[in-house]
């Protein structure tokens, strides 16, 4: 009898183990997005290296480079945010250093191998020139500037106007570098515009411990070509104590020895 009691207690556990699993719902696109939001909203400061690859669409090459940014967020400021930007350039030599502090815009580039010679530093008052030396540039690849603003991609896609745009939005459980993570997928309408892009996929990857962006893919096609955007993000320190004149452009330096500022981010792997 006691055998007996135990087979029907085995067979009540597991049923109503399999019955919870099987109602057990997965997260919805839209509250994830709600959650992505949220977790980005809580970051004021943050710094992360970031692996991108691109192939534009009237380019046969993809572009790859690695960099390393600090961010102040602002979202008074037009940018969204202060940035100290690192990027290694396409020499495996040749590094970028580019800095804004909401007025100016500083950039120097350099050769590893020369790093004690003084090279000139590139300075320019952005509400003079409408930011055009930011806003457009290659360094926007690398800013983040769809996650780090007051309406940024997650938000957008919960707005009464994302519906005209997005024709579906689709949530996997996924395995990403060895981390479970949400894949968010969006697929854009297709809209006979012109310069519209058609057949859209975004992916998002979603790190399930805080709900933060971890990695990003772009598919599209425009008039025949294609374009494809791939990057993984690793956050280095979330919400560090960066004080706000770090990000200051000092104006009076014209000139500067890059061996610090390359012995600073060379450990970052770049």
């Amino acid at each position: 009898m006691k055998s007996k009691y135990l087979i029907l207690f085995f067979s009540f556990t597991m049923t109503f183990l399999s019955s919870f699993r099987g109602n057990a719902q997965p997260i919805k696109p839209k509250q994830l997005l709600k959650k992505v939001d949220a977790s980005l909203s809580e970051i004021q400061t943050v710094v992360y290296k970031i692996d991108h690859s691109k192939k534009h669409f009237s380019s046969k090459d993809t572009i790859q480079r690695i960099a390393v940014c600090s961010l102040f967020v602002d979202y008074k400021d037009k940018m969204n945010a202060y940035h100290i930007l690192d990027v290694k350039l396409s020499e495996a030599k040749r590094y970028g250093h580019y800095q804004y502090d909401g007025i100016y815009t500083s950039a120097v580039t350099y050769y590893t191998d020369s790093i004690d010679k003084a090279e000139k530093r590139l300075i320019e008052n952005v509400t003079e020139n409408n930011y055009i030396r930011i806003i457009g540039t290659h360094i926007n690849n690398y800013l983040l500037q769809d996650y780090f603003k007051k309406k940024n991609t997650f938000r957008q896609a919960k707005s009464f106007g994302a519906k005209f745009l997005i024709k579906e939005m689709k949530v996997e459980e996924v395995i990403h570098l060895n981390e479970p993570v949400y894949l968010l997928t969006v697929y854009g309408r297709n809209i006979k515009l012109p310069n519209y892009v058609q057949n859209a996929e975004n992916k998002y990857y979603i790190r399930k411990t805080d709900f933060l962006p971890v990695a990003y893919s772009f598919s599209g096609e425009f008039e025949g070509m294609k374009e494809y955007e791939y990057y993984d993000i690793d956050y280095i320190d979330i919400n560090p104590d960066i004080p706000l004149e770090e990000f200051k452009v000092d104006t009076n330096v014209t000139e500067i020895k890059p061996k610090a500022i390359y012995e600073k981010v060379k450990k970052y792997g770049l």
